[in-house]
């Protein structure tokens, strides 16, 4: 409230006691009190010394549990306030008033009018406090609420998910009025795809008058929900039963079984997220013609989730209303880059509606039950929901020991099951959690039967336990699923094809979903088209049924002042995991990085199959495939359009039509010009989440072999009209070639480079290297780095090993690290025919004085305007025994902006190839091939390699040149309006330099993948490395065209340079 105030302290343990003397002096100790908005996280304003705190494994504390450390910042919130209208007409004599805080980090302290209320250390579920006999409810009586709240306590030990350490009120806080002497305490729903309705109401009060009689009724009502936010249009009643005569005890919780059959109910799933209002009634009479005391009401679907059978698959698996689903899921932090753990009910909906419409079915909670509104938008929406125990001690040695220590027992279970009973309605979510890396003991197996007791739907309990043997591997006794983390695919193979042991004497063939895969760390997710090839294949790996990526967000913070996102350490903190917080596949304002595409490409429920098509027929016919919307006829919620292309453009579009349910018709115009062929699926109505319009459905088909790609073979025999030649100029440090007393070529005799080509190209060279991405980084090295010394980190390597060091490690080793290799020319010599010029280098590459590489470029001006660079590339073997690849063979310069050299413009950069977005060799399944306009990367948050696009054909930079392969073979392709150095020593986006009016140029004739099964580990597959050990040939060639060419007329008076 406006009211709220606050005050913190970097707090001694004593200061728990100042804390309560402050509240009994009413006033803190002399600090200033500021104005604070409820919910925040002070960690994130400006006005509170606190600060956040990154770490991923390690605690930011000492870690001597349960004891909170010394230093712990406790902050007072006052609110003064008094009753509303509404809830001065109820007094505390009929009715009980209880005060909830619904998310706090991480221990609180309430006090209602100085006296005490409660205290709770779960920081991601509500504490309720009844406050009835404190309260002031009347006239204008003024009420004071104080709470402690204390960054870090016991509790904290369960809490080491990988996420920013905050403090404060981050949720709401709300009093509630109820009735004092019988009310409705809780109820649990159990709606299933027959039509099976169960409603179980737990009554509680005070029951002054024993033997008086109550009556229960429920309704069921088809509203419809016309937005997120909360309309409603009123529907009919589609079903009631009431209870009558209910008699309290006088001790305990009173339970009301109230169950039904509803007729041919409008079932729930991701895809039909059919939802009805159940409303619960309590009279106070023996019939419903008491006095209504109470209404409650939820929003409900009819569906069942479970493992099951399915007709046609040899082994269970994880089904929806009796049908198989593949799980298209991603991991979700709560983040927001100002407000921290605060997250809006707008970016709750944001978040459900980017998912939905890049072709994500599924979320899990990592690592915590989330803001209570959030699954009722996943309810409306339709995700399917993985709900999580905020339980985690990954810092703990060893991982599982407090799930195995009696000490603990009654906290880790009041977090599992408080959950589950304060989330246990939503249709959305099918499966419970019992934590992350927290460990397999004692603790957990005897939570198992209680959750049973609590729930009255029997869900689905998943749980990987920490990843580690000792602790399990999502394959234990604990888990009805088999849920591990980061597999690579050849396991996953291996797990979904080997027997299943869930424990001595059972067997059981268990589905099989990764709960965190695909870890999207900046410039990450290759070899996701590998994982999904073997997902989609249910005839060999019947059990694969997905995963959830790791993950959704990038947790940045945004600094104001510098104009980036911070991560780990950009606040001072001594403990700290860096960048091990972006890892998202979004940015921290939900900006969809590349990898989204490939994931929404991979993840599509239909697939479209062109059928017996021939070149140069008139009519294609597409057959649809409906492979995971199982509940939806494609017909009812597609239009499809087509797109006919070649390598010079778009030839034609238009609409296609439907021939049956799942075939479509198209009939073409311009049969003889079409290469590709690119069919889309969108929806035809606008829904919750998406416009109508949005395309949810892309594939194209190669359906000629027609090649009308610029020629780079030919006219090798012109000559220059007039007999006009060129002219080689030598000097101590280059070669210049003239023509018409104008330099054209300038190439330098100490590195080989090209100086300057046509007056705007400069510093044209071979590349062997890229701005390392946090996968190139990512190894054993890395790991160790976190803990030891880097003499000690050496030393390791030297005496177990350096296999499993990083990319990077190895790189620098042999001067593969941007700027590192120096290029020393061993013999320069040119020739002048009638028909150009040769140029050719002999150099090697040398770091540290030794020569990694031998390198023969030949620069070829011929008359026909084109400049070709050949290169032939050859190792020194004995020098690349221990690197398994290297980043990138090919070219790179610069050129003069285009355009608004301030803002990098990229108009007039065209390309034939895969595209339009960023793509490597393996992350482009849904990069399609056409004629793009080129847009520059956004920077990823740690910068680094970035912009790539694959299967190039030709580049046309603006009215200066046309660049392509002489064998017209594909190559890679990329520009960045910052060097390649730069880049790579970049921390942050503010780093790169932004005053240069150069474009950089990347021409490659290959680059190794970007990786992305982890970032821990080297993770590009053996397919698309770069093996360092043979020689590469390779060519390329520069055509100036329009107002360059003018140089090749012949006319001293023409000049390209005017």
């Amino acid at each position: 409230g406006e009211k709220e105030k606050s005050a913190a302290s970097d707090s001694s343990e004593e200061n728990l006691q100042r804390s309560l003397t402050a509240l009994d002096n009413g006033d803190w100790l002399g600090e200033e009190w500021v104005k604070t908005p409820v919910p925040s996280n002070w960690t994130m304003l400006d006005n509170v010394p606190d600060w956040p705190i990154y770490t991923n494994v390690a605690y930011p504390f000492p870690n001597r549990a349960p004891y909170a450390p010394a230093k712990n910042p406790t902050g007072i919130y006052k609110l003064k306030f008094n009753l509303k209208d509404e809830f001065r007409e109820h007094s505390v004599h009929d009715n009980r008033f209880t005060v909830i805080f619904h998310g706090f980090e991480s221990c609180m302290m309430a006090y209602l009018n100085g006296h005490f209320i409660g205290m709770s250390k779960d920081s991601r579920l509500p504490a309720e406090f009844d406050v009835t006999s404190c309260l002031k409810t009347e006239g204008e009586s003024l009420n004071t609420l104080e709470v402690i709240v204390i960054r870090f306590c016991d509790g904290s030990y369960l809490e080491d998910q990988d996420h920013w350490w905050m403090a404060g009120l981050h949720r709401s806080v709300e009093l509630v009025c109820q009735p004092k002497e019988l009310r409705v305490g809780n109820f649990k729903v159990d709606a299933n795809q027959n039509g099976l309705l169960g409603v179980l109401v737990e009554l509680e009060g005070t029951l002054p008058s024993i033997g008086k009689n109550y009556s229960v009724k429920c309704e069921l009502y088809d509203d419809e929900q016309t937005n997120i936010i909360g309309g409603i249009r009123l529907g009919s009643q589609v079903w009631a039963k009431a209870v009558t005569r209910v008699v309290p005890t006088s001790t305990g919780i009173n339970e009301v079984m109230i169950r039904g059959d509803v007729k041919d109910p409008k079932l729930w799933t991701s895809d039909t997220p059919n939802l009805y209002t159940l409303v619960i009634i309590l009279f106070d009479g023996e019939t419903e013609a008491g006095n209504r005391i109470q209404v409650e009401s939820v929003r409900i679907g009819f569906r069942t989730a479970c493992i099951s059978h399915v007709d046609g698959m040899p082994t269970p698996s994880f089904t929806v209303n009796n049908q198989k689903v593949v799980v298209c899921g991603v991991n979700r932090h709560e983040h927001d880059p100002d407000h921290g753990k605060v997250v809006s009910l707008r970016r709750m909906i944001e978040d459900c509606q980017i998912l939905k419409q890049n072709n994500f079915n599924a979320v899990r909670c990592s690592h915590y039950p989330n803001h209570p509104n959030f699954y009722r938008i996943t309810d409306l929406l339709g995700l399917y929901v993985v709900d999580e125990a905020n339980i985690e001690t990954h810092g703990m040695m060893p991982m599982g020991r407090l799930v195995d220590d009696k000490a603990w027992r009654q906290s880790i279970h009041d977090r599992i099951l408080n959950y589950i009973l304060r989330d246990q309605n939503h249709a959305s979510i099918i499966a419970m959690s019992l934590g992350n890396e927290a460990g397999r003991g004692e603790n957990m197996r005897s939570v198992l039967p209680l959750i049973k007791d609590i729930t009255l739907q029997n869900f689905m309990v998943v749980y990987e336990s920490g990843g580690k043997l000792v602790e399990g591997t999502g394959r234990t006794e604990l888990t009805d699923i088999i849920c591990p983390m980061y597999p690579p695919v050849k396991l996953v193979k291996e797990i979904s094809t080997t027997r299943d042991v869930k424990s001595v004497g059972y067997m059981m063939d268990r589905p099989v979903i990764l709960c965190e895969y695909s870890h999207a760390m900046g410039n990450s997710n290759g070899n996701l088209h590998l994982y999904w090839k073997l997902f989609w294949d249910h005839d060999n790996y019947p059990r694969a049924q997905g995963g959830f990526i790791w993950d959704m967000i990038d947790q940045g913070l945004r600094d104001r002042n510098k104009g980036h996102y911070n991560y780990g350490g950009d606040y001072g903190e001594k403990r700290h995991d860096a960048q091990f917080c972006i890892n998202g596949l979004f940015s921290p304002d939900r900006v969809p990085h590349p990898a989204v595409f490939e994931c929404k490409y991979l993840q599509q429920p239909l697939t479209l199959h062109l059928q017996n098509y021939k070149s140069g027929d008139s009519l294609a016919k597409i057959k649809i495939k409906n492979r995971n919307m199982p509940f939806l006829k494609p017909r009812d919620f597609f239009s499809f359009k087509y797109i006919a292309k070649n390598e010079s453009g778009q030839v034609e579009e238009g609409q296609c039509q439907y021939d049956e349910d799942n075939k479509l018709r198209i009939t073409f115009e311009a049969i003889n010009e079409i290469k590709w062929l690119d069919v889309e699926g969108y929806l035809k109505r606008a829904s919750q989440w998406a416009d109508a319009g949005h395309v949810l459905i892309r594939e194209q088909f190669e359906v000629t072999s027609l090649d009308v790609i610029p020629s780079f073979t030919k006219a090798d025999k012109q000559s220059i009209e007039g007999g006009h030649q060129f002219i080689v100029v030598q000097s101590e440090v280059s070669l210049i070639v003239n023509l018409y007393q104008r330099p054209i070529l300038v190439v330098s005799t100490t590195d080989g480079k090209v100086s300057q080509f046509c007056g705007i190209l400069n510093n044209l060279q071979t590349n062997y290297s890229r701005a390392a991405t946090d996968n190139d980084r990512g190894g054993a090295d890395l790991l160790l780095g976190f803990i030891l010394p880097k003499f000690v980190v050496e030393a390791s390597g030297k005496l177990f090993g350096d296999k499993e060091f990083s990319y990077v490690y190895h790189w620098m080793k042999k001067g593969f690290i941007s700027g590192q290799m120096e290029t020393v020319v061993n013999d320069a010599s040119y020739e002048v025919t009638s028909m150009g010029v040769s140029i050719q280098i002999k150099a090697s590459k040398r770091f540290q004085n030794n020569v990694i590489a031998n390198e023969v470029i030949t620069y070829y001006l011929s008359n026909n305007r084109d400049l070709n660079v050949s290169v032939k590339f050859i190792p020194v073997k004995e020098h690349f025994k221990k690197i398994s690849t290297i980043p990138r063979l090919g070219l790179s310069f610069e050129l003069e902006c285009f355009g608004d050299s301030a803002n990098k413009s990229n108009k007039g950069i065209s390309y034939c190839g895969r595209g339009p977005h960023e793509n490597y060799i393996d992350r482009n399944s849904s990069a399609l091939h056409g004629v793009y306009d080129y847009e520059f990367a956004d920077h990823y948050i740690v910068p680094s390699e970035c912009g790539n696009r694959t299967d190039v054909r030709w580049v046309s930079l603006s009215d200066s040149f046309m660049i392509g392969k002489k064998d017209g073979s594909q190559f890679q392709f990329s520009a960045n309006a910052a060097s390649q150095i730069a880049i790579d020593k970049a921390l942050h986006t503010s780093d790169i330099p932004t005053d240069s009016n150069r474009i950089h140029y990347n021409f490659d004739h290959k680059q190794m993948g970007v990786g992305g099964d982890c970032s821990w580990f080297p993770c590009v597959y053996d397919e698309f490395k770069l093996d360092p050990s043979v020689p590469y040939e390779f060519e390329f060639v520069i055509r100036p065209i329009n107002a360059l060419s003018e140089m090749f007329i012949d006319s001293e008076e023409s000049s390209a340079f005017a």
